[in-house]
């Protein structure tokens, strides 16, 4: 079973109406859960900086500012969730993000990979929360391995799990480092998710084949709108996609007793060959390799070998091209021509081949 979280981060603009929007596309598209981001910049930048002496306005602080919801409208939001039937849950980055996400309740935490190594706030998170999610975007092996010891000896009934992530927004396929998948569930015995993101579902089909059942893909309403997330994050219908081709994994793996279903049956009467008369046969005409034709369509014979046949004896005349029949003595018998052609047909035409 797999768990996919819509990772909506700060999409909602300061909006509390996109908040909802989001929501109902996360829960429409199939996802498990929905993630918002709680970043409150005194708890994440610097309001200003000095440069060369001077002090400067930090546009990123001022911009988060303006991302804000109040508690009001994250209470508001948080019951919308509820409404629409989709569990939520939110990245924090600060105490009072952990305090808001504690009122609210959650059934599990993200911490993102900016904060692996910020044991302050790992700290904080495990005594509020059992189920405990980490990215370890921009990570070595070291950093990761000590904040999971770390958190095992110190919280050793905490759910811990984390999240293969390459931070690179967007990343390409090709900087995916999926190996990396079983290197973290080797080192560490832990559930590892992965945190995707690249365009689209290839490498997270990958992901699933080596054991991922945890992901995590960005999302917004509109992908032109304004904002750090929304260029970069996958539409409604590209997050159904996602949703749906990890789910076919599932199915792709899934069981099932070893026989032909209906749509192999429809393609075993054109694909299968049957065996044809090369020429007009006379009725008591020994067959010979030369008088049988092997190709499609076709033909209800059951004979898989002409051998089968060089050697009998023709019980009445057969037609050029008309399919044998098996028996003591063989005649001539139905091909499955008409389904084959039927198919042909309109194969073709929606290929525009005619």
């Amino acid at each position: 079973m797999n768990t996919i979280i819509a990772e909506a981060g700060s999409n909602h603009n300061g909006n509390k109406e996109n908040a909802k929007k989001l929501i109902e596309l996360a829960h429409a598209a199939g996802a498990s859960s929905i993630k918002f981001q709680f970043i409150f910049p005194e708890g994440l930048y610097l309001p200003y900086t000095q440069v060369d002496g001077k002090i400067e306005k930090s546009v990123v602080f001022h911009i988060r500012e303006k991302e804000q919801l109040t508690q009001a409208a994250w209470e508001e939001v948080w019951l919308h969730a509820k409404t629409v039937g989709i569990p939520i849950s939110a990245s924090v980055f600060c105490s009072r993000g952990v305090s808001l996400l504690k009122h609210l309740g959650a059934e599990y935490v993200k911490i993102a990979s900016t904060d692996l190594t910020n044991i302050s706030l790992i700290n904080l998170v495990c005594q509020n929360f059992n189920d405990v999610i980490i990215s370890t975007g921009m990570a070595t092996i070291e950093e990761v391995a000590n904040t999971v010891a770390w958190v095992k000896q110190n919280y050793p009934n905490v759910n811990l799990k984390l999240m293969h992530c390459v931070s690179v927004y967007p990343c390409d396929f090709k900087q995916s480092q999926l190996n990396r998948i079983s290197a973290l569930s080797k080192a560490f015995d832990l559930d590892v998710g992965y945190s995707d993101h690249t365009s689209d579902a290839t490498s997270a089909a990958m992901a699933w084949s080596m054991g991922v059942r945890i992901f995590e893909k960005h999302f917004t309403h509109d992908k032109s709108a304004a904002g750090f997330d929304h260029a970069h994050a996958q539409d409604a219908e590209e997050l159904r996609r996602y949703v749906d081709t990890l789910n076919s994994c599932n199915q792709a793996v899934t069981w099932q007793p070893y026989e032909i279903d209906a749509a192999q049956k429809i393609t075993k009467v054109r694909a299968r060959r049957g065996f044809y008369a090369a020429r007009d046969l006379p009725k008591g005409h020994i067959l010979t390799e030369g008088d049988i034709l092997s190709v499609r369509p076709s033909s209800c014979s059951g004979v898989n070998d002409a051998s089968q046949l060089i050697g009998r004896r023709l019980e009445s005349a057969v037609q050029k091209y008309s399919a044998f029949g098996q028996a003591i003595y063989l005649r001539q018998e139905q091909a499955s021509w008409k389904e084959a052609q039927s198919f042909w047909s309109d194969e073709m035409k929606q290929k525009k081949m005619e």
